[in-house]
């Protein structure tokens, strides 16, 4: 009498929904358009007077509250995903554990070293005015490091606990 042992196939895990919501390239020109504007709205407020600076500032929170919502996005993005992937810190949200490609790696930490520069170089040029507000531009790179790596990054399938 011969048994056969159905094999059972590895688990597979879904993509998750927000990398269609977002996919990389959509990332990526969000990314560039907000370092961009942000070069150029900083110079026009550094030549400008105190209503464009105000503006300009109200543009840097703007900015910085749509980063910290990427950011809290990508945090529930991870924990899902946490659920059937070992999930790392390092992975979802430094982009370590070779969890994305490095040509994604390169872009996203550049874009965000852009916008930080950018941003203190503002501040530190006319420091106790709007102007300082161009520091807060950055989250949104921060935003999108995050959520690369939370949506997009790869991980190893959790293995069932027995």
């Amino acid at each position: 009498m011969s048994s056969k042992k159905r094999r059972k196939s590895p688990p597979t895990i879904p993509v998750h929904p927000a990398t269609r919501v977002l996919p990389i390239a959509r990332l990526r020109r969000a990314d560039e358009l907000v370092t961009v504007v942000q070069v150029i709205a900083l110079t026009v407020a550094w030549f400008s007077g105190d209503e464009v600076r105000g503006a300009v500032a109200i543009g840097c929170i703007v900015v910085f509250m749509a980063g910290a919502a990427l950011f809290s996005w990508a945090f529930l993005v991870a924990a899902g995903r946490s659920r059937h992937e070992n999930v790392s810190v390092i992975g979802a949200f430094f982009l370590g554990d070779q969890s994305t490609p490095s040509a994604d790696r390169r872009w996203a930490y550049g874009l965000a070293a852009a916008q930080s520069v950018v941003g203190i170089a503002a501040a530190s040029a006319d420091p106790y005015t709007a102007m300082a507000f161009g520091i807060l531009v950055p989250m949104f790179g921060l935003g999108v490091i995050a959520f690369l790596g939370a949506a997009h990054g790869m991980f190893p399938v959790r293995e069932p606990i027995k």
